[in-house]
């Protein structure tokens, strides 16, 4: 993997996919979990529990997401570089997409 692709690959499977968000907000989740269990009686034993499958959940998700990214990118990358031009193509049609659309839509509210 050359440089400038390692690059590029590093921001899309830590950056935007919120590697750190996560981290943080399951840390969090932790911490009030291992709070809730200290405290006591029944209602908290069982509320604890439902926090403990759901956070299970939230951090199967997450790796599912990242995952999920980190394969887009790299079917993104394969694909560049199979079909250059192709790629060029499809990113100037949306380029010109997008512009008229912007201008049909500021045309509108005028």
């Amino acid at each position: 993997m050359s440089n400038r692709t390692s690059t590029i690959h590093h921001h899309a499977t830590s950056r935007y996919s919120g590697h750190h968000a996560d981290h943080d907000l399951l840390q969090e989740a932790e911490n009030l979990l291992s709070r809730l269990e200290k405290s006591s009686g029944a209602d908290h034993a069982a509320l604890a529990d439902k926090v403990r499958h759901a956070l299970e959940a939230g951090k199967k998700g997450a790796a599912s997401m990242r995952e999920y990214v980190k394969n887009g990118v790299h079917t993104t990358e394969a694909t560049i570089k199979e079909r250059p031009w192709t790629s060029v193509g499809v990113a100037a049609a949306a380029g010109v997409g997008i512009g008229l659309l912007i201008g049909l839509l500021s045309r509108r509210n005028d």
